[in-house]
């Protein structure tokens, strides 16, 4: 009679902890209390985060530049001079074939590059090729290439900075506003200022389009966002229209016009090349593409260590192997 008793008391017990338990393993909210805690890194422990492919943040581009051969590029222009086309073309050349003695090694930003290039393909639809303009903000603006150099048998990552031309505007002839909100320009190893063929070849707006030129790279310069070896290129962008135009007349204003702006920049840079592009021309005109392969080579990756001054140099013998390091890394004897 007993045993009986303290059975009939115990089992409601036992069934009552029975439940809560299973309550308690199939219930979430201890965890999603605690999961709005918990950095993302410490929930993904143990998976690597695959890229986005979207064009890089500023902050990104810092593995980058950081661990590998790295030419930052700053593509200058107002909206539709051409900036967008001439990196996604170079981009696309790479898809058909090796461009000089460059082959393609990947990219960061595949997506970027495919969202941009859209427009010029036949999917698209479109009757023209052309690109979106590049939406204004310094939020994903960096476009990567890796090549591999043939010549030299190293790969080499290019960032190129796809601004918005509004955003170049919004700083135009104020080098306290370009240096407060654009001062990651100063670490550009070139400058490559886009000149609009289109409106160079029209005589009611060329003139803008040297004045635009003028005042940017002014602002830039004045602002001291440059160093000793940072260079500059000239692109004359849309040349088949120049072309296709033949007059003598506008060749020779934009010729006139070149060698004053190379007067202005050699005041504080003495690295400049002239480019004439045509990334996509009409049909029947220049081949896609033109003029991008002396482009490219004219980004060419220098060492650092091969671009410092090296006036300082003793003209002692030296003793320490740590000082003639220096001298090594150059390529020169120092006994």
């Amino acid at each position: 009679m007993a045993d009986n008793i303290i059975t009939t008391t115990k089992l409601p017990e036992l069934e009552a902890e029975r439940l809560a338990d299973v309550d308690n393993l199939i219930s979430d909210d201890i965890e999603m209390s605690d999961s709005e805690n918990l950095r993302e890194d410490s929930i993904r422990k143990g998976y690597q985060r695959l890229p986005s492919g979207r064009a890089l943040s500023l902050h990104e581009t810092y593995s980058v530049m950081a661990a590998e051969n790295t030419v930052l590029i700053i593509l200058i222009g107002p909206s539709e001079c051409g900036k967008t086309t001439i990196e996604t073309t170079l981009y696309q050349l790479f898809q058909r074939n090796s461009v000089s003695e460059f082959l393609f090694a990947g990219s960061k930003t595949i997506q970027g590059y495919e969202e941009r290039a859209f427009y010029t393909r036949v999917n698209s639809k479109q009757e023209v090729a052309t690109t979106p303009r590049t939406s204004r903000g310094l939020q994903e603006i960096f476009l990567h290439l890796c090549l591999f150099d043939r010549n030299k048998k190293q790969r080499i990552n290019y960032l190129f900075a796809d601004l918005s031309g509004e955003e170049i505007q919004a700083h135009l002839a104020n080098v306290n506003s370009l240096t407060q909100n654009m001062s990651f320009i100063r670490h550009a190893n070139s400058f490559t200022v886009i000149l609009d063929g289109e409106r160079l070849a029209n005589k009611h707006q060329r003139n803008g389009v040297i004045e635009e030129a003028s005042t940017i790279l002014r602002t830039i310069l004045d602002a001291g966002l440059y160093s000793s070896s940072t260079k500059v290129q000239l692109v004359i962008s849309k040349y088949d229209i120049i072309e296709a135009s033949n007059d003598a007349n506008t060749k020779q204003y934009i010729e006139k016009n070149l060698q004053e702006l190379q007067l202005l920049i050699t005041k504080y840079i003495n690295k400049i090349s002239v480019h004439k592009v045509a990334a996509m021309p009409n049909k029947g005109s220049l081949e896609v593409g033109f003029g991008l392969d002396n482009l490219l080579t004219s980004w060419e990756y220098i060492p650092s260590y091969l671009q410092m001054n090296i006036t300082y140099g003793v003209k002692y013998s030296l003793k320490s192997e740590f000082n003639k390091l220096f001298y090594k890394l150059a390529g020169e004897a120092h006994e």
